[in-house]
């Protein structure tokens, strides 16, 4: 019964958010925008406060799924250098780091607003759509972890990508053989030892094309590197992808940069 309960209560606040559309959840300014006039970074970002963006409610029925206002919206902006390092390997990230996208992604992982992973694919894909045969392997969850949240947010993210790129996604190639702590939460010198010998190859690599190790945001490279090692597939092969990089946390200093960038409730 209190499943069915919460599943009701969702249904009825998702109907009533469509109707009468919250706050900006990062200014607490008024959604929508009613004709104001809007900036015109903003337009790139258009779904996120125009209402195009959609929630699934039951079997066909979905509603708008607002987030920010044309006023944050315009202050995302492209990586300025897509392409850089991490760890050693070559970093293709989306976006600049900055609190709106940290609050975009803190929605899709921790409020399941799986609305965005589409949107979030385009950018992504845009940035490595001269590429051919790609082939994309999301970081794994620990198990455990994937059925509390009811997803990979990194699978969804390469299976929109991969779609846009015409590639193929390898999610059995890698599993995370043990729970570790968020990331997030650690200072980047206890991040590498958190995830060392965390991931095991269990499945094929594909002999051909360019791999795309795919995570949602980097910061330090720890869980990327210690993916890679687990790969065994080499750095002149593999790339990262990701929506971000993030800042790094000082050592000594807990909480990572979403975490961080996250506004008082």
């Amino acid at each position: 019964m209190q499943r069915i309960g919460a599943v009701l209560r969702r249904g009825v606040e998702d109907v009533v958010a469509a109707i009468w559309p919250g706050a900006c959840r990062r200014c607490r300014g008024e959604l929508p925008c009613d004709g104001a006039a809007v900036p015109e970074a903003a337009w790139p970002y258009a779904a996120l406060w125009d209402g195009s963006l959609k929630r699934p409610v039951a079997g066909e029925w979905s509603v708008p799924a607002w987030f920010i206002c044309p006023g944050c919206a315009a202050t995302l902006e492209p990586a300025a250098r897509p392409g850089g390092d991490v760890a050693g390997l070559r970093c293709v990230t989306a976006f600049e780091p900055n609190p709106v996208i940290f609050d975009l992604v803190h929605a899709l992982k921790y409020e399941s607003q799986v609305a965005l992973v589409d949107w979030f694919a385009g950018f992504v894909a845009g940035c490595v759509s001269d590429e051919r045969d790609v082939v994309l392997i999301p970081v794994p969850l620990h198990s455990s972890r994937e059925r509390a949240r009811g997803f990979n947010q990194s699978a969804l993210l390469a299976r929109a990508v991969a779609a846009r790129l015409e590639g193929s996604v390898a999610e059995q190639v890698l599993v995370r053989t043990r729970p570790t702590a968020p990331q997030a939460r650690l200072a980047h010198a206890d991040r590498a030892r958190n995830v060392a010998g965390a991931f095991e190859r269990v499945g094929r690599v594909p002999e051909r094309g360019r791999l795309l190790l795919v995570d949602d945001v980097v910061t330090t490279g720890a869980t990327v590197a210690a993916a890679l090692e687990a790969l065994g597939t080499g750095a002149e092969r593999t790339w990262v992808v990701a929506l971000c990089r993030a800042h790094d946390v000082p050592a000594g200093e807990s909480g990572g940069a979403i975490s961080a960038q996250r506004p008082n409730p």
